[in-house]
């Protein structure tokens, strides 16, 4: 069985036969995803709803990996110089 990943955005540079998936306009918190696969000599479409939150990262995940990198930058700046530091907030 082969399954296309619906695209969030597809691109203009791709024929319209060839697209995956793209996404329809909704309300701000949810909005609509057609995707086309093909099982044997079959082509079935699919349309779902999804909210918001299932695929956007929220910011308090994106602030853990800025904030995760920088104190991964002051331990090793902090173990050449062979101190030691708290990264706690």
């Amino acid at each position: 069985m082969h399954v296309n990943i619906p695209l969030m955005s597809p691109t203009t540079t791709v024929p319209d036969g060839i697209h995956t998936g793209s996404k329809q306009a909704y309300p701000s918190f949810t909005f609509g995803l057609k995707w086309v696969y093909q099982i044997g000599d079959k082509i079935i479409r699919k349309r779902i709803h999804v909210l918001v939150e299932h695929v956007q990262q929220s910011r308090c995940a994106v602030e853990f990996k800025l904030r995760k990198k920088k104190n991964d930058e002051l331990k090793a700046a902090s173990k050449a110089r062979g101190e030691t530091i708290s990264t706690k907030r």
